[in-house]
């Protein structure tokens, strides 16, 4: 991830973490997940589709299933992700998570 980066939750949630040491001070997206989906052991993606994107930033639409302890799947989920290019490197610099997907296709 780069920094700030920030989480945003369809209920509402949001917030940014300056750098790795706030990170770790409060709770991590992930934290934030197991929080609601105690559970989640993993996640598996559907569909990764880029949106719009340059040379510095790609904008990403994504959908996943959370595979809880036991392989059962929940979802499937829906989330805006923006990467950015920095230093040579990309990482995710903004999640929102748009809840779940009420489609009929994965496609």
């Amino acid at each position: 991830m780069h920094f700030p980066f920030t989480y945003q939750n369809y209920d509402g949630i949001a917030h940014t973490w300056d750098g790795p040491r706030e990170l770790s001070e409060h709770d991590s997206p992930w934290e934030i997940i197991l929080s609601t989906d105690p559970h989640w052991s993993h996640t598996e993606f559907d569909v990764v589709d880029e949106v719009a994107g340059s040379c510095t930033s790609a904008v990403y639409k994504v959908r996943f299933r959370r595979i809880d302890t036991k392989g059962k799947s929940s979802g499937p989920w829906e989330a805006i992700w923006i990467a950015t290019r920095r230093d040579g490197r990309w990482a995710i610099q903004f999640r929102h998570n748009l809840g779940q997907w009420e489609g009929d296709e994965l496609a």
